[in-house]
């Protein structure tokens, strides 16, 4: 008999059932210690020993066409069935039944603890609630300054700000994720919301929305940086690139519906009703959404969960001690801004940095551009010109995601391989399009000129972000929404920067000028990652055939050993087989 054990009220639609033993599932995850070449531990799980991660490397690969439940896993595999052979009396491992009646029969993991469907659903969730993210950082710019008097440069500043503190946003958000858990730190983010919205919807001055534009920014920070968490809570290593991808669609596709949705609404009800549209869908979808959908997904606190409602259950997480043994603790929000100055971290923050930045350095000069002669679009033409920057993310995006799964599938020991992909992409594809979109403007090309630069733009930036963050979301397990805070607020920061030296940066140089030398940083960035990343793989790689080449001559020497021993063994045969007399005419 099953027996049904029942879950608290703040963790929606899980039900923990223990199963027969012959259905187990003997996988046990181990998320980091396959492709940990540091030598120490990522995430708070121990890294296996040179013998199980070699053996990994080449069954990692092999994973990828096998079921879901030991996806990317060889680790996980090796040692449940060790578990499974020394433990043969054990307690029936767990399943756990979602209230929409799928199940997950032989739960040996974390990550198994939710079905691909519902799995599926809080990344959707999680993905809408980010698309608040862009979409309220170009609310109509052109209306705005006409209706409050006030010049492009304020104005600019006015979504510099946002940026900013958007990014100061992450640093407080990220550490609240890991410490109080996922659901809370969206509900308190998303009802911040919708008080700074309504504020701004009705802000007398320039400078009374630009206040609370800024609160404003504090509050969406939750979105990104508590989903990254999520990201990092129910998908397993091999799939979080993947997952990342998906999940970065809305940060890159939010910059062509704001305009868009904003150019037609300032148009026909005025600016105030872009916030209005904001409020109502945060209220109204949002909000109602995470609630419903997202569970709390906090790995410490749904094996602790588990662990007081069915320990029978708990035991066979293979995870369990080990995030048992790391309770969550809250960070003072300058804290995570350490992880950016780590080796394996500072060379992809700084390509992230630029990459973002100039990226919404181009988004911001855009409307202007497109308003001036000779194009002289309509708000609303402006805002279906970013179409091209739009489909680029919706396509490269997940694409950037599925590559950099691969790689990592391909190189498990070395957790930079997860961007050799990426970086290629921001290395080869983002020089080119900042160069083009600055001097096809600059000469006033025909618009598709533009529009193709700013189409490599969007795809390169698509193509690089869900590698770097699914990148940082394996290194940094058990503190994956304080390291996302902190790449996070590193992104919108620069972010901020450029989109406020943008304005006097055209004007001195030209827009062809400025954004040649936005290239050329990029240049530099990039090529300092793919350095990086090379020589990661080098090194891993050098240690690995030191290490075979020492076992080979040790194999030698032992081969030379037993043949003299043989050798020997012969001759002494031979003379105890002679005649006597010949023994003693020797």
């Amino acid at each position: 008999m099953q027996r049904q054990a029942s879950m608290p009220r703040d963790e929606p639609g899980l039900i923990f059932l223990p199963i027969a033993e012959g259905s187990r599932n003997p996988t046990a995850p181990d998320p980091s210690s396959a492709c940990n070449p540091h030598g120490d531990v990522h995430g708070g799980y121990p890294a296996a020993d040179a013998t199980s991660t070699s053996a990994a490397a080449a069954v990692h690969a092999k994973q990828l066409h096998e079921p879901e439940a030991t996806h990317g896993h060889p680790v996980r595999q090796a040692a449940g069935a060790a578990a499974a052979e020394q433990d043969p009396s054990s307690e029936p491992a767990a399943t756990v039944i979602i209230s929409d009646g799928s199940s997950h029969a032989g739960a040996s993991s974390v990550y198994e603890l939710l079905t691909k469907r519902k799995r599926s659903a809080v990344l959707l969730a999680a993905a809408i609630a980010s698309i608040l993210v862009p979409l309220t950082d170009l609310p109509a710019l052109q209306a705005v300054g006409e209706d409050l008097q006030a010049d492009a440069a304020l104005v600019a500043a006015s979504v510099a700000i946002y940026m900013l503190t958007v990014g100061l946003g992450s640093l407080f958000w990220g550490p609240m994720a890991d410490r109080f858990g996922r659901r809370i730190t969206y509900a308190v983010g998303s009802v911040l919301f919708l008080g700074t919205s309504i504020g701004c919807i009705f802000a007398p001055t320039i400078g009374v929305l630009v206040a609370f534009r800024a609160l404003q920014g504090l509050a969406v920070a939750s979105y990104q940086t508590t989903g990254q968490g999520v990201i990092a809570d129910v998908f397993e290593p091999a799939m979080r690139g993947i997952a990342a991808g998906l999940f970065m669609i809305p940060l890159l596709v939010g910059p062509l519906l704001g305009p868009l949705l904003g150019g037609v609404l300032s148009q026909v009800w005025g600016w105030r009703s872009t916030f209005i549209c904001l409020t109502v869908a945060a209220g109204a979808i949002v909000l109602p959404l995470l609630l419903v959908v997202v569970p709390e997904t906090h790995q410490y606190r749904v094996v602790r969960r588990l662990s007081k409602v069915d320990a029978a259950a708990a035991k066979h997480i293979v995870e369990a001690e080990a995030i048992l043994s790391q309770p969550p603790v809250f960070l003072a929000p300058w804290v995570p801004l350490k992880y950016l100055v780590e080796g394996d971290i500072l060379p992809y923050a700084l390509l992230t940095m630029t990459t973002f930045g100039s990226m919404f350095a181009s988004l911001t000069e855009w409307p202007a551009q497109m308003a001036a002669p000779p194009y002289r679009l309509s708000e609303a033409m402006i805002g279906v010109s970013y179409l091209a920057m739009g489909v680029a993310g919706l396509v490269a995006s997940p694409i950037g995601g599925k590559a950099s799964d691969i790689t990592a599938a391909r190189w498990p020991q070395v957790p930079e391989a997860r961007m050799m992909f990426n970086v290629a992409a921001a290395l080869l594809l983002m020089p080119v399009g900042l160069v083009m979109y600055g001097w096809t403007l600059a000469y006033t090309t025909h618009i598709v000129g533009p529009l193709v630069g700013h189409f490599v733009i969007g795809a390169a930036s698509a193509a690089y972000l869900p590698g770097m963050f699914g990148y940082l979301s394996t290194i940094k397990q058990q503190s994956a929404s304080a390291a996302a805070a902190a790449v996070q607020a590193a992104m919108f920061f620069a972010a901020a920067a450029l989109i406020y030296i943008s304005v006097y940066g055209v004007q001195g140089m030209g827009i062809g000028g400025y954004f040649t030398l936005l290239a050329g940083v990029q240049l530099l960035a990039a090529g300092l990652a793919a350095v990086c990343v090379r020589r990661r793989y080098r090194a891993v790689y050098a240690v690995q055939r030191t290490s075979a080449d020492e076992q080979q001559r040790q194999q030698r020497q032992r081969q030379q050993q037993q043949q003299q021993q043989r050798q020997k063994q012969q001759r002494q045969q031979e003379r105890l087989s002679r005649p006597p007399k010949a023994q003693a005419a020797q």
